[in-house]
């Protein structure tokens, strides 16, 4: 996954994408991934995502290359 296809993705408001990023990077900098989607998917709850919506903006993840919570936030930080 690219920074750009995550800034043109309309799965979540400007907003909701940058608080999405600054709690994943905050979150991920306290502790180590487990290599699985919990991280995600508790932000994503916390912003009042349903379980159907946060499956939908986890497969996007997967689907441009992000296979666990540090792998989105890799792919992120990483310039295109």
């Amino acid at each position: 996954m690219s920074l750009t296809a995550f800034l043109e993705t309309n799965l979540l408001s400007d907003n909701q994408k940058r608080h999405f990023a600054e709690m994943m990077l905050r979150t991920l900098q306290a502790g180590q991934c487990q290599h699985d989607f919990a991280v995600s998917r508790q932000i994503l709850s916390d912003m009042s995502f349903g379980a159907d919506e946060t499956d939908t903006i986890l497969r996007f993840f997967i689907e441009h290359g992000g296979m666990c919570d540090c792998e989105i936030i890799y792919n992120l930080l990483t310039p295109d």
